[in-house]
């Protein structure tokens, strides 16, 4: 009795398509840390949940603060801009299991996507791309 090499060799090569499935999303922020930046602290509510832009580097680099679980924060998946006076992000939700029960802010940090206008006014247009989609449009905070 032998095996035959087809079924086999189909197996083989479906494995690494299967697993290019499950890959966790990669975060477009240039650093993610559990906090909020210094100097900040005041602008960010942790009740109501609503994410904060701000300034951070002198204004060479853009924070969004999100409050949620330290263990399942949002990832930052896509940044553009598209003028000068907008940039926009999106977040999908973490594939991290189990989630701790807290509320905590999650600082991303990203580089300025090119074009953007740092010397007036500039709004940031989140998207949350969850089963229930959820947007935001901030103003950056100095």
């Amino acid at each position: 009795m032998f095996m035959r090499p087809v079924p086999l060799l189909l197996a083989i090569a479906l494995v690494p398509l299967l697993a290019g499935c499950s890959a966790a999303p990669v975060s477009v922020a240039s650093n993610t840390y559990p906090a909020v930046p210094n100097g900040y602290a005041e602008t960010v509510n942790l009740f109501s949940a609503e994410p904060v832009a701000v300034w951070v580097h002198g204004h060479t680099q853009l924070a969004i603060v999100t409050v949620g679980s330290v263990d399942c924060a949002p990832i930052p998946t896509a940044i553009s801009a598209p003028d000068a006076a907008t940039i926009a992000i999106t977040f999908v939700r973490s594939p991290n299991k189990p989630c701790s029960v807290d509320l905590s802010p999650t600082t991303h940090e990203f580089k300025l996507p090119a074009g953007v206008d740092v010397t007036g006014a500039v709004t940031v247009a989140l998207h949350f791309d969850y089963e229930t989609p959820v947007d935001y449009t901030l103003e950056v905070h100095d």
